[in-house]
């Protein structure tokens, strides 16, 4: 019987082409527009985590002002005490080491962007990392090809450098650069090293970067963020090597008992979570937008519908003195509606999925159409075909067969 209901009801659909395809469009256009913000949110987070989860779990950073602190709306005053906070000293290092049993590694960080040239060729704006031997595989870069910094060039400054494969690339082409010398804003470098590749995280090559002795980057260069420590904790003692952090910097940095910490902890789920709780923010008020736009098209299903059961009294008059109850009469109604906007949930999605491979190339992070995001949209198209299906289906269920006979 459901079998056949189905087929009259596509029949019934298609038998008014124009009238079916424009309410198909606009439950197309809501469901693009509710599985569009969904299939967002989903690809954002996920290009958060890969983004965020480079350092790894037992690791953590420690510097001068985390970025946490411009993204939760700090008052002025508050900003004010963060930028006359002093800065974080490669000295502090063996320190640290000393003082912290529960760490692994430790390596100090800056960064700087200079322009980067080898005969000819130049890059503008290339991340500049000074580092120690530790740094090599602790976060997200790991040596690929020749070797890295040794600790030897980091306490005689020496000028030697490990390149991103984008940055060899664009330098040497398919020419080996081991052993070549670059310079750096005009300062020789010999290359002793190339990165495993990582592509891209949000639009920016995590391959176009230079890692240079630390010592060498502050003998040449002064940034105004001073040093960066990464931290990695022993398996499982990632808050007792924060805790042990903390006192050595506070007894490096003479603070008080009373006084607060004048440096931050960071760690990547910390920002993770930050950046999760905004976003679910956003996409919650983007999906109840979307979701409007759902039930203008529902409300353009019932339209039709109470035109189709007008259209179809004396139809119904038919069936009633055939034999057919209110309940098949108004199942039959109700399977048309939700057929009509099932049909117009393949529309946005099909359309959707063209979209997307459209405009993924474009955008700086990943997005692709998850399955479960094509079957929640079919599902809710139905949904909303069932809902705004039910009223008109109960209207044609009521009508009297007799006055239904009649109708003209």
């Amino acid at each position: 019987m459901l079998n056949e209901m189905f087929k009259v009801a596509i029949r019934n659909i298609f038998a008014q082409k124009l009238r079916s395809f424009l309410v198909a469009l606009g439950v197309a256009i809501g469901v693009v527009a509710v599985a569009g913000m969904i299939t967002a949110a989903i690809s954002l987070q996920g290009e958060l985590k890969r983004s965020f989860s480079s350092l790894g779990p037992e690791t953590f950073t420690v510097m001068r002002i985390s970025p946490m602190n411009f993204m939760q709306g700090r008052r002025m005053r508050r900003m004010r005490k963060l930028w006359r906070r002093e800065r974080l000293k490669l000295s502090y290092l063996e320190p640290l080491k000393k003082g912290c049993e529960s760490c692994e590694k430790i390596t100090p960080m800056v960064k700087y962007y200079r322009y980067a040239s080898y005969g000819k060729k130049k890059i503008t704006s290339v991340p500049i990392v000074g580092a120690s031997p530790d740094f090599n595989g602790l976060g997200e870069y790991k040596l690929w090809i020749g070797r890295f910094i040794t600790q030897f060039e980091v306490d005689r400054k020496r000028h030697v450098c490990v390149i991103g494969p984008s940055t060899a690339k664009e330098l040497f082409g398919d020419s080996d650069p081991i052993g070549r010398r670059i310079k750096v804003a005009g300062i020789p470098f010999t290359v002793v090293g190339i990165t495993e590749p990582l592509g891209k995280v949000f639009g920016q090559d995590k391959d176009n970067i230079i890692i240079v002795p630390v010592t060498t980057a502050l003998h040449h260069w002064w940034g105004f963020w001073g040093i960066t420590f990464i931290v990695k904790a022993k398996s499982g003692k990632l808050e007792q090597a924060k805790d042990e952090v903390v006192a050595v910097l506070r007894r490096l940095r003479h603070l008080k008992p009373a006084e607060e910490n004048d440096f931050d902890i960071f760690t990547s789920d910390l920002m993770l979570k930050f950046f999760t709780s905004i976003l679910a923010m956003v996409y919650a008020v983007g999906i109840g937008i979307a979701l409007i736009s759902l039930v203008v098209a529902g409300i353009g299903i019932m339209n039709v519908m109470f035109v189709a059961v007008s259209e179809r009294t004396k139809e119904i008059g038919i069936r009633k003195a055939c034999g057919a109850t209110p309940k098949l009469i108004k199942l039959q109604f109700t399977i048309e509606a939700a057929v009509l906007a099932f049909l117009g949930g393949l529309l946005g999605l099909a359309f959707l999925s063209i979209l997307i491979k459209f405009i993924a190339g474009k955008l700086p992070f990943q997005v692709s159409l998850n399955p479960k995001v094509v079957v929640f949209g079919l599902l809710f198209s139905f949904a909303t075909g069932v809902l705004f299906g039910y009223f008109p289906a109960r209207r044609a269920s009521q009508l009297n067969p007799v006055d239904a006979l009649r109708w003209e």
